[in-house]
């Protein structure tokens, strides 16, 4: 009886002890789940870079943070609760393990909370911090934003401590998780970054595509010719001087002229010998015609060529012939002799216009040699930005290989981090200067397109990426100032435009002289008459020539004054005078320009030679002092003073030869031969 006794006290005692260590168990469960949810961050805790993505913050319980111990000083539990997530094999944190599958392959019961909605922890295992407890990050795309967890949600936990005793023996199952390496589904669960808010597609943060253009100097001399706005406003100049001229020319076209005019008259007669006796009323019917041709001949012979009739009807005791038709025909001249006389004088108005249009043409190949000038300088001033940039891009790369050498001193502890810092501040400069440099790339590409591409309605020709093909050549030239000098005044527009003017002026003042002469002109006239009581019999007796009519006089004229003819020709004199002048000044300004012209080139020829010089000492002190920087014999601070000076002189030898290229078509440009250089011709 004893021993059935004691068995069963002893059996009391296991269960009185397995029950005490359940209830532990239980307090050091809730007190744990309490410490994890107070580790969860809430929506203000920490920034949203911090967090990272959407349902990607919280860190999982993995196979063997069971065994992990606190660090020394740490509190306890929190090497448990926030182990390091072990990355996948593309170095990114693997997807956290407790879901379903995890563990033994089955399906763990559901929680009731319905913001939790986590996977139930298995009697004294430790839980995990639930991704769904974390706050979603915010993201672009997002039009709302979810509700951050309550803070009651952590009160979870206490259901599990619902199984009191039986839960106890459970404790010692904790070193089982490491059965859960039999997932390694975490690496084929890179599902798991698909909780992550998606990429934005390319379209929306890159630049479209753009259409690229690829021409020559002489393609964009090509498209301007052709498609220059200010090309075709010029072009009309000498259109209109075209058509001028042949307006003056119609002062010697024949008018061709038809006259005609109809009348009757009644009235009382007051003697028998108005019409007769025994009418006391005299009634006349009357018609008139004139055609022919009139005109100006060479000389300022007036002529005209005419037939003329006239038909009457009246009730005259005394018209023998009624009705009757009374015709003419002849010729008629008027030849000046002092004021209009003389083919010069006729054909001032003709060789003015003629001036005009060559003046016009002139003209227009100053305005063509301005916009082939203009083309030429964007073309070259955009290939100019381009290399710039890529210089500037040259420099960035200099600045970023000594920056990424100064870290990994500074991490070595064998260099002062404020060489980092300054070696940071050099590649922040060249970043910016590379800004400043594609800015004006776009600017010089739109000046070169205003110059070269057709206007549309669409303006899709601002879109085009234009790409220069040429590159600048250095082919010294050495020109000689006084045979250039000689070849300008001959050739300049600009001085032939004037001198035509003035030829012009003579013309005008000539007429204006002329037209302070008197007027003294002769007149005449020879005709054939015919009368009959038809139009026909009329004509008839014309061309019989048996009755005919001639005259010879003269017009004379002669104002009083004549203020308006001797104004004319005063300022006809002060223009001429206002001309000549023009054109000294204008032959005094083409010395100056080629005399530049000649001097630019020359010293844009030193400035090659120069800059070539001193991009090759620069490229050598940098190196150098590169190696005196490994040697510790040099600082950053030196080695990037150096970059900026080599940065610096490439800069300068791009503009000097590109300013060489330039200063030739200003050479061309002031001797005016630039359109003959770039075989264009007006015509």
């Amino acid at each position: 009886m004893l021993i059935p006794s004691r068995r069963g006290s002893v059996a009391r005692e296991f269960l009185g002890l397995s029950a005490a260590l359940g209830v532990v168990a239980a307090a050091l469960a809730c007190g744990l789940a309490a410490h994890d949810s107070a580790l969860v961050p809430g929506p203000g805790d920490t920034p949203r870079a911090a967090r990272g993505p959407a349902r990607a913050a919280s860190v999982a319980k993995t196979p063997g943070t069971a065994t992990q111990k606190p660090a020394a000083g740490s509190p306890a539990g929190a090497e448990l609760l926030n182990p390091p997530p072990p990355e996948s094999a593309a170095g990114e944190p693997a997807p956290p393990a407790g879901g379903a599958g995890a563990g033994n392959g089955e399906p763990k019961p559901k929680t009731d909370d319905p913001v939790r909605n986590a996977d139930a922890p298995a009697p004294g295992e430790v839980p995990a911090p639930n991704p769904a407890d974390a706050p979603p990050a915010a993201s672009e795309g997002d039009a709302e934003r979810k509700p951050a967890p309550t803070p009651a949600a952590p009160a979870a936990p206490a259901a599990p401590a619902a199984p009191a005793a039986p839960a106890a023996p459970a404790a010692p199952a904790a070193p089982a998780a490491p059965a859960a390496p039999a997932a390694p589904a975490a690496p084929a669960a890179p599902a798991a970054p698909a909780s992550t808010p998606p990429a934005k597609p390319a379209s929306a943060t890159a630049e479209p595509a753009r259409q690229v253009l690829r021409l020559s100097a002489r393609e964009a001399l090509d498209l301007a010719i052709s498609n220059n706005l200010d090309v075709q406003i010029s072009r009309i100049g000498p259109e209109l001087g075209h058509w001028d001229v042949i307006s003056a020319m119609g002062i010697f076209d024949p008018i061709a002229f038809w006259n005609y005019r109809d009348s009757r008259d009644i009235r009382q007669t007051g003697s028998v010998l108005q019409a007769g006796e025994g009418i006391d009323v005299s009634n006349n019917l009357s018609g008139q015609f004139d055609l022919g041709v009139k005109g100006l001949a060479f000389e300022g012979l007036k002529y005209t060529v005419d037939y003329q009739g006239q038909r009457s009807a009246s009730n005259s005791f005394f018209q023998s012939l009624n009705p009757s038709w009374t015709t003419s025909l002849g010729f008629s001249l008027s030849q000046p002799l002092l004021r209009g006389a003389g083919a010069k004088a006729v054909m001032a108005p003709i060789r003015i216009a003629r001036k005009n249009k060559s003046i016009a043409l002139d003209q227009f190949e100053l305005d063509l040699t301005q916009t082939v000038f203009d083309v030429l300088q964007a073309y070259w001033n955009l290939v100019f930005a381009l290399k710039d940039c890529e210089v500037k891009q040259k420099a960035l790369n200099l600045a970023q290989r000594l920056l990424e050498v100064n870290r990994n001193k500074v991490k070595v502890g064998s260099l002062a981090p404020i060489d980092e810092l300054e070696a940071e501040s050099s590649v922040a400069a060249q970043q910016e200067g590379i800004l400043v440099a594609e800015l004006a790339i776009e600017n010089a590409a739109d000046v070169l397109k205003r110059l070269i591409l057709p206007v549309k309605k669409d303006l899709s020709e601002w879109s085009l990426r234009l790409t220069p093909i040429d590159e600048p050549l250095f082919v010294p030239l050495l020109p000689d100032p006084d045979a250039s000098i000689v070849t300008a005044l001959k050739n300049r527009r600009e001085l032939g435009r004037l001198v035509k003017q003035a030829e012009a002026q003579d013309i005008t003042l000539a007429q204006d002289a002329n037209q302070r002469l008197p007027l003294l002109d002769v007149t005449g006239s020879y005709r054939y008459n015919g009368l009959a009581r038809g139009l026909e019999e009329s004509f008839d007796k014309i061309r019989d020539r048996d009755f005919k009519t001639w005259e010879i006089g003269f017009a004379f004229e002669y104002p009083l004054g004549n203020r308006t003819a001797d104004g004319k020709k005063e300022r006809a004199e002060a223009e001429k005078r206002r001309l000549i002048l023009q054109l000294k000044n204008a032959e005094q300004q083409v010395v100056v320009e080629v005399r530049a012209a000649v001097r630019e080139i020359q010293t844009a020829i030193k400035r090659i030679e120069a800059n070539s010089i001193a991009v090759n000492v620069a490229t050598k002190q940098l190196e150098a002092e590169e190696k005196r920087l490994e040697l510790g014999l040099s600082t950053s601070h030196q080695v990037l003073q150096v970059q900026k000076d080599l940065a610096q002189a490439e800069e300068n030898a791009t503009k000097a030869t590109i300013d060489y290229t330039m200063s030739v078509y200003k050479y061309q440009k002031a001797l005016g031969r630039l359109l003959a250089e770039e075989r264009i011709q007006v015509r």
